[in-house]
């Protein structure tokens, strides 16, 4: 699916148009709790299907952008979003690990394992081994934002790029 703008639509009313309660002769969807992180609106969500008479809780993600066009001499900002849940294995991570444990349902374990490594806590001290650059590891020297040394250089380490992590002891 692609992106839907809101023409004049801020942040904000995006945000809340995305998180309202709905319902229609199909079915009805209740946000439970969201947050951001970012441009990503993390919710869980109780769908309710009428008409099997069936709840269960997903996890949706949600990407939230920014759009300006002008008509005529006139700019036009609008926000927009494009949505998606754990199923569709969305190249997110940033999802809150409790969200996991809410949402019990497993979808796309390889998802969930991601965002488990994601969010994993390090410690000054920690040996972080790297996949896809020329370092090898670092040593943790900062935990916000995340640090780490590698022969004496200081390098900002995405998350993304961990393998694996030896604890300081």
């Amino acid at each position: 699916m692609g992106w839907l703008f809101i023409q004049n639509a801020t942040r904000n009313e995006v945000i809340n148009k995305l998180i309202a309660f709905e319902e229609n002769e199909h079915g009805i969807w209740k946000t439970h709790r969201h947050c951001t992180r970012g441009n990503v609106l993390w919710s869980i969500v109780e769908w309710t299907d009428k008409t099997k008479n069936k709840t269960r809780k997903i996890i949706a993600c949600n990407l939230l952008k920014k759009s300006s066009d002008m008509y005529g001499t006139r700019k036009v900002t609008s926000w927009g979003y494009k949505s998606m849940d754990e199923n569709v294995h969305p190249s997110y991570y940033t999802c809150p690990p409790s969200y996991l444990k809410e949402a019990p349902e497993v979808t796309c374990e390889e998802w969930r394992e991601q965002v488990r490594k994601y969010n994993l806590t390090y410690q000054l001290g920690d040996r972080l081994t790297l996949h896809g650059c020329k370092i090898p590891y670092v040593d943790v020297v900062s935990v916000k934002p995340l640090q780490g040394s590698y022969d004496g250089i200081r390098y900002r380490i995405p998350r993304d790029m961990i393998g694996g992590v030896q604890h300081a002891r």
